[in-house]
């Protein structure tokens, strides 16, 4: 586990992090780095497993230690403790013979944005790759991934969300199959030695500047946006002299500041679908809603249907009464607490559900063919804009399906509801634009 970072005395449940000098250091032990956990400064305390600053009246234990409330749950680190860090060996400066196995060739549209995220790279230490949802950000990475693997560089994919990195690494595997790729999560940890990992973004506290390129997708997401300290954990993984890029297909204050890479058009070049609002009343709306206006709806459509909710509490409550009313549908429900969430969501890939009730979990990284989505509650104030754009994508992402409905379900109409549908039309007429000018080129 060379390029980590380890509490030398971990607790019980972190073992996992122990390293014997002979079992796992050798030949790279004499490399070892062992330093102070915390550094006092004055008033404050720097923290070099999490790299956060902490006042120290909020630091301080009973019996007078300090402690660093921000890595907390990876186990205390006090000022007692101390940090081992090996550094990942260097990489000998020769051509790797590797070559990209995927077998699909890029639309001109994401030839060129490949080709300019290319040159971007040679210039950037920071850099965004905005596309919208269903544009094809995967397979326009393949040319830099490439790339940076012949040279013999260390590369990490990270994500915020779990079922985006278990989606995206049985991709990468098939097109580099030739490198073995570890993937790390919460109860996923099994790591080894490799030029490419796959991880979710807390993983990235156990490496210290062990990569050369770190591609952080979905950068706009919870709990990534505005974490200081998960982008405290991407920023010491990589290379002092490394770069990251970011990808997202919803664009905020912060990367809008780096420059970027952008493609308004889906690979398959039809139009992003644009959300309906259908509005009911607020009280005795279940009766309304269930029993006309949703079969109304369902009655219209060929397609299996993605719904969305607010809350795990909203869907639960709900749940039952979708049962009742539609007991000839074949019906689930799924969010981040189910034990079974891994299993429903691959008999959904497989269509073995008519509808698959969900939570916010599913709104990024996923792609179902055929299906339309359908967002409840969507004045619900955890519904923002760039939650409902990527909601939205989930629909007509499959070429032989590049169509689907999506339908906002709500009381009253929200700013962020509003933002969303321009968001969405505005791509549209630039990806129209887009089209025009390489046709007269």
């Amino acid at each position: 586990m060379l390029g980590h970072q380890w509490k030398k005395e971990p607790t019980k449940e972190k073992r996992r992090f122990i390293l014997t000098r002979k079992k796992v250091f050798y030949p790279y032990y004499y490399a070892v780095e062992q330093i102070p956990a915390l550094e006092i400064k004055e008033n404050k305390i720097y923290c070099h497993f999490c790299h956060q600053w902490t006042n120290k009246e909020e630091a301080t234990l009973p019996n007078g230690k300090f402690y660093c409330p921000h890595c907390i749950s990876y186990g205390r680190i006090t000022n007692q403790d101390q940090i081992l860090r090996c550094p990942f060996p260097k990489n000998k400066k020769q051509q790797l013979q590797i070559s990209c196995a995927w077998q699909g060739s890029l639309s001109p549209y994401q030839q060129k944005t490949a080709n300019d995220l290319l040159r971007l790279y040679q210039k950037e230490e920071r850099m965004v790759l905005f596309a919208v949802t269903g544009a094809g950000k995967t397979e326009m990475l393949f040319l830099l991934l490439e790339q940076e693997l012949q040279r013999g560089k260390r590369i990490a994919y990270v994500s915020p969300r779990v079922d985006v990195i278990k989606e995206l690494y049985q991709r990468f595997s098939a097109a580099f199959p030739m490198i073995p790729i570890p993937i790390l999560y919460g109860e996923c940890h099994d790591y080894f030695l490799s030029e490419f990992v796959v991880c979710s973004i807390p993983q990235c506290i156990h490496f210290y500047q062990a990569f050369d390129l770190i591609i952080v997708d979905e950068a706009d997401a919870f709990p990534f946006a505005n974490n200081t300290l998960l982008h405290a954990m991407v920023d010491h993984a990589c290379q002092p002299d490394g770069k990251i890029l970011f990808m997202t297909a919803t664009m905020n204050q912060e990367l809008s500041t780096y420059p970027k890479c952008h493609l308004p058009l889906r690979y398959h070049l039809q139009p992003l679908p644009v959300p309906q609002f259908i509005f009911f009343p607020k009280k005795g709306w279940q009766k309304w809603y269930y029993k006309k206006k949703i079969k109304d709806q369902l009655k219209k459509t060929t397609r299996r249907v993605l719904v969305f909710y607010p809350s795990i509490y909203q869907l639960e409550a709900e749940f039952l009464t979708w049962e009742k009313c539609f007991p000839n549908l074949k019906i689930a429900c799924v969010h981040s607490k189910d034990q079974q969430r891994g299993e429903k969501i691959q008999d959904f890939y497989q269509e073995k559900y008519d509808l698959l009730l969900t939570t916010m979990i599913l709104e990024r990284g996923v792609t179902f063919s055929n299906i339309d989505v359908w967002v409840m509650h969507a004045e619900h104030p955890n519904f923002k804009r760039e939650v409902l754009v990527q909601i939205a994508g989930r629909a007509g992402r499959k070429k032989d399906f590049a169509t689907g409905k999506v339908i906002f379900w709500s009381e009253g109409e929200t700013i962020a509801m509003q933002k969303a549908k321009k968001e969405i039309m505005d791509n549209n007429k630039k990806g129209e634009k887009l089209k025009h000018e390489m046709s007269i080129l």
